[in-house]
């Protein structure tokens, strides 16, 4: 059966529960799946391992998350950047990100918004990243308070606008 090595970090019980059942679809699936060391590792350990590209390992698990503005979370795909955890570097993927975050041409709208959708295409075609998990936060709000918004690039500062109504 093809074996492979995780990298992973100890967390929450919840964490490690979730790993476990990863490993247990894994050998379901006939693959054979180890903790790196047969545990989980500190999270400095995974970071140092991943960042420096490491070779004792042949998939990781780490955080991850986007803000509001997703064109400037491309730039951690770029070759060089030092987020870009998976050491993806093509020739394309760098023409792409350049095309919607560097070029003049980005700032239409129109086109900043086709060129991210060719990119986010060649994204899943490649596959070099693989999210196992998303989540949502609900922000529940009483009726007397306003001034509450959860609108991209206004929440930042939203507090400032918080108040109650009589």
């Amino acid at each position: 059966p093809l074996k492979l090595k995780l990298l992973a970090s100890r967390g929450s019980k919840d964490f490690e529960a979730i790993v476990q059942n990863y490993l247990e679809h894994w050998k379901k699936l006939g693959v054979r799946v180890e903790l790196v060391n047969g545990r989980l590792q500190d999270y400095h350990t995974v970071t140092d391992k991943v960042l420096n590209d490491s070779h004792d390992f042949d998939m990781w698990m780490l955080g991850w998350s986007v803000g509001a503005e997703p064109t400037m979370h491309a730039l951690s795909y770029l070759p060089k950047a030092p987020y870009n955890f998976g050491h993806f570097a093509t020739k394309e993927n760098t023409e792409l990100i350049d095309s919607f975050t560097r070029s003049p041409k980005a700032f239409n709208q129109k086109y900043l918004l086709q060129q991210f959708y060719k990119w986010q295409a060649y994204m899943e075609k490649e596959a070099f990243i693989l999210p196992l998990s998303n989540d949502y936060a609900t922000v529940p709000v009483a009726k007397d308070v306003a001034g509450v918004t959860l609108e991209n690039g206004k929440d930042y500062y939203m507090w400032s606008e918080v108040g109650f109504t009589k």
